[in-house]
């Protein structure tokens, strides 16, 4: 086991690799708590929306202008006699004013839903599932106070990306990637721009892909990721990660497991004074192609950790 701990006054550009040290103490990323959300409020003064699609080719299209507003879609399929979930399925929702809350469900392969949201106490919610639910893409742009966003996609080749502007705001991204983790991977991003922003994203499978990117002053980026071991059109699956923030005060912590057949990449990037980065990656196997961690940080009082576990030589 290698540890790598990195204090400065001034780093200019800081990737690399200092004494070993001790045990273990910040590392583990114990002070990241960014598990948040959970808001699903809406409080009367008009409308409200509720969406029930079955089958296949179906498109829900809503726009709220007010306050106080509500919206449900729900697309699932279950007109397929298979049980495989609708196909090629969309959802739109657009609400403006305050009080919103949106909820999207949809069930099956190549769906696509976006919540677009500007106001104040904002919350989304989408769901991808069941059946083969491959090929899939949800999106969250909240613009406003007192934003969340959770989005949840299970199995192959998902995208999730959400877009946070303004205060308050926390991302949730849950992304599974095959029955059993054991096929090709998802995608996850986030952009934040504002105050007290956190973001949480966990992928579990094979060639996962997070990046986060954040603005501001004492935001927590919190990301995990863990592979399963498949081979895909003859490569080694890995999971990679890349994270950017600019500020101040800002925190990341970042843990890395692969399975069998591929490798950890991370690469963080921290502009600002007093930001702290912990990597923690793990390769399982003889047959991984190990760990690789990067970390540049620029600024003042900032500091890195890095922990690399492997069965092979290959950190």
């Amino acid at each position: 086991m290698k540890k790598f701990i990195l204090s400065a006054a001034i780093i200019m550009a800081a990737s690399t690799m200092f004494a070993q040290q001790g045990p273990r103490t910040w590392a583990e990323c114990d002070d990241c708590e960014v598990e948040q959300v959970t808001r699903l409020r809406h409080t009367g003064d008009n409308n409200v929306n509720d969406i029930d699609q079955d089958g296949n080719n179906n498109l829900a299209s809503v726009n709220q202008f007010g306050t106080g507003n509500y919206s449900e879609v729900d697309q699932d399929g279950a007109a397929n006699q298979f049980g495989y979930g609708g196909s090629y399925n969309k959802a739109w929702v657009y609400q403006e004013g305050s009080n919103n809350y949106s909820d999207i469900d949809q069930l099956g392969d190549n769906n696509v839903n976006i919540v677009w949201q500007e106001g104040s106490m904002n919350s989304a919610v989408q769901l991808v599932g069941a059946g083969w639910a491959e090929g899939n893409y949800a999106k969250s742009n909240q613009i406003g106070m007192d934003n969340g966003s959770e989005q949840t996609q299970y199995y192959d080749n998902n995208w999730a990306n959400s877009n946070s502007i303004g205060n308050y705001n926390d991302v949730i991204q849950y992304q599974s990637s095959g029955p059993v983790n054991q096929a090709a991977g998802s995608t996850a991003d986030v952009l934040q721009v504002g105050d007290y922003n956190t973001v949480n994203q966990k992928q579990t499978g094979s060639f996962n892909v997070a990046t986060t990117e954040q603005y501001g002053t004492g935001n927590e980026s919190k990301e995990t990721q863990s592979a399963g071991s498949y081979a895909y059109s003859g490569l080694w699956l890995t999971n990679t990660s890349y994270v950017y923030q600019n500020g101040m005060d800002n925190k990341n912590c970042l843990t890395q497991t692969e399975g069998t057949t591929g490798w950890n990449d991370s690469a963080v990037y921290q502009y600002g004074n007093g930001n702290t980065s912990s990597v923690i990656q793990t390769a399982n196997s003889l047959g991984s192609a190990g760990n690789y961690s990067t970390i540049n940080q620029m600024g003042n009082s900032n500091m890195a950790c890095v922990e690399q576990n492997s069965v092979g030589m290959n950190n």
